[in-house]
């Protein structure tokens, strides 16, 4: 199972992913749904390296979920969690779409704010 400094080094690898895709375009324009996905996958590992050092190694969204909702430390960021999650499906199965002003939203109000709180 990976340890903390492992999550920690993938959580950063996606949230660079994620910037970098803002200078990145396709045939269908920016890669922003990309960039949500990265986000999220940035949060994950963020709670992996958390639940990691309580040797807790969740092997899917609804064990991480359960782990975010009700762990004392997790529970003060699961709104922001959960809103992760929920934009990342919505880029990833609904194809909703996203654009710079609502990707820079997600990243201020919800991503940012959980990485400090878990760092």
């Amino acid at each position: 199972m990976p340890d903390e400094s492992n999550h920690r080094f993938q959580a950063e690898k996606n949230e660079s992913l994620s910037s970098t895709l803002r200078v990145s375009s396709g045939p269908g324009g920016p890669f922003y749904d990309w960039e949500v996905v990265g986000l999220f996958y940035s949060a994950l590992h963020y709670v992996d390296a958390y639940l990691a050092t309580k040797q807790v190694h969740p092997s899917g969204h609804s064990q991480r979920d359960f782990w975010v909702s009700t762990e004392p430390k997790l529970r003060q960021i699961y709104s922001n969690y959960k809103n992760l999650y929920d934009r990342s499906i919505d880029a990833r199965y609904r194809l909703l779409a996203f654009n710079a002003k609502r990707v820079d939203a997600l990243q201020r109000d919800r991503f940012i704010p959980l990485k400090q709180y878990m760092l």
